[in-house]
C-alpha cells in the first residue's frame, strides 16, 4: 500500500516546535537550561501524584528524561560557545 503524503508539505506544529527546541537548546544553552528547569519543576509536581488515572508517576519519569536530555544538549552547546577552536581544527584536518 502507497503512503500518502500531507496535501499542504508541512509538519505538525509540534514536530516544528520540538525540532526548534532541539536545535535552540545547544545553539543557545540557556534555552536547554531553560526547558531543564520547567522539566524537572513537572517531575516534582508529578512525581508522588495521583492525578491523570495513575499515569502522573510515568508522566514523571518522562519529563526527567527530558529534562536530562536538555541539559546534556546545553552543557554541549555550553563547551561548543567556549572552545570554539576545537571545531575548527576538526574542519581543517577534512580538507
Amino acid at each position: 500500500m502507497a503512503r500518502r503524503r500531507r496535501a499542504s508539505g508541512k509538519q505538525p506544529f509540534l514536530v516544528e516546535f520540538g525540532g526548534a527546541l532541539l536545535r535552540l537548546s545547544h545553539r543557545v544553552p540557556f534555552i536547554g537550561v531553560a526547558v531543564a528547569i520547567a522539566c524537572g519543576v513537572g517531575w516534582w509536581y508529578l512525581r508522588k501524584s495521583t492525578a491523570i488515572f495513575g499515569f502522573a508517576p510515568m508522566l514523571a519519569i518522562v519529563l526527567a528524561i527530558f529534562g536530562g536530555f536538555f541539559l546534556l544538549l546545553a552543557l554541549i552547546g555550553l563547551l561548543r560557545n567556549l572552545f570554539p577552536e576545537r571545531g575548527e581544527k576538526r574542519g581543517e584536518k577534512r580538507s
